[in-house]
């Protein structure tokens, strides 16, 4: 508790820091502009990077 607010305890995950290349990051922009809600899910999930990486 903040003052009278409450705030929460988030802790992110600890993610693969492996880079994901170029197609990777092209495959990455095309989810973003034409799949939207299948990239917003698995970058919830914290499945993104992992499948990026296959590319």
């Amino acid at each position: 508790m903040q003052g009278d607010y409450y705030i929460p305890c988030l802790i992110l995950a600890e993610g693969e820091t492996q880079p994901i290349g170029l197609w990777g990051q092209r495959h990455k922009q095309y989810l973003k502009e034409h799949r939207h809600i299948v990239y917003t899910t698995m970058l919830i999930d914290g499945t993104l990077n992992r499948y990026l990486f296959r590319y």
